[in-house]
């Protein structure tokens, strides 16, 4: 017959293995990472965004099995909160798990999703508080299981995978590769986003890609420049030195692939930005 400590033990251990099976169910993780370390690494990284106190205070309200996960890293923290927002969280979680910071963005709603799932509705509300606007979103969403097929996990797969897609449409000139037209398409495009957005873009791109835009998206004015759908295409024709027809086929080509790249969130929030005609354009591609 097993003891009451023994029972006690079994239970813990259940409430662990419950906290990292949800989070297995809501985010397919890379097969080179447990979902131990891709939960510490994530919670431990926005606990940085709290005071010492809100970081302990949310320690605190977990399950002992569960917090003794997070524990040691919540105890060294020093020093005041950090700036840490949604983007700065993303590209960190994909450059230390090697995946795109899509991938990124879904795992660590899910495992933000999970840690608020075990707290007390006071205590999670006490910490997305703490935490700014976009990362107040995060924090409050929870990923839905999906069907799909399971993404590429390597950057340089991914980056791969972004130009073959391109180039599968068939719609390339003759004398333009594939490199050639993703800049000239982002570069353009990221002119008519303010330089906050365009840089958020740049960061939500797989670090193998984002050398071919930096100059152009990062150094540059804040303000957008003003321009529509046709203007678009004719600065991309010009550029190819093609016609606007096929122009248009090359946009719906790099807009489609860098959708399925870049975070959601940075898929609506460039977006808002558009005129209606480009709007559309970047949304239905």
């Amino acid at each position: 017959m097993a003891t009451a400590g023994q029972l006690k033990t079994q239970e813990e251990r259940e409430a662990r293995r419950s906290f990292l099976r949800t989070l297995v169910s809501r985010a397919p993780l890379p097969p080179h990472s447990t979902a131990a370390e891709v939960a510490t690494f994530v919670t431990c990284t926005v606990a940085e965004r709290l005071t010492r106190g809100g970081a302990h205070t949310m320690l605190g309200g977990l399950p002992a099995p569960i917090a003794s996960l997070f524990e040691r890293c919540i105890d060294e923290a020093v020093g005041p909160a950090s700036t840490l927002d949604r983007s700065d969280l993303l590209q960190r979680t994909a450059d230390r798990l090697g995946i795109t910071p899509a991938s990124a963005e879904r795992i660590c709603a899910a495992v933000l999703s999970t840690l608020r799932d075990w707290l007390p509705k006071a205590i999670a509300d006490d910490v997305a508080a703490q935490l700014p606007k976009d990362l107040k979103e995060l924090w409050y969403s929870t990923p839905e299981a999906s069907a799909e097929t399971l993404p590429e996990w390597e950057t340089e797969t991914a980056h791969a995978q972004l130009f073959a897609e391109i180039e599968r449409e068939g719609i390339l000139p003759p004398e333009v590769d594939v490199a050639d037209a993703f800049m000239a398409v982002m570069c353009i495009f990221s002119q008519r986003l303010s330089g906050g957005e365009a840089r958020h873009v740049l960061l939500g791109l797989p670090n193998t890609l984002r050398p071919l835009v930096t100059t152009c998206m990062r150094h540059r004015e804040e303000w957008a420049d003003v321009f529509g759908r046709d203007e678009l295409l004719r600065r991309v024709a010009h550029h190819l030195g093609t016609d606007e027809v096929t122009a248009e086929r090359v946009v719906r080509a790099v807009f489609s692939a860098v959708k399925r790249t870049i975070p959601y969130k940075e898929v609506e929030d460039s977006a808002s930005q558009l005129p209606p005609d480009l709007r559309d354009l970047w949304l239905t591609s």
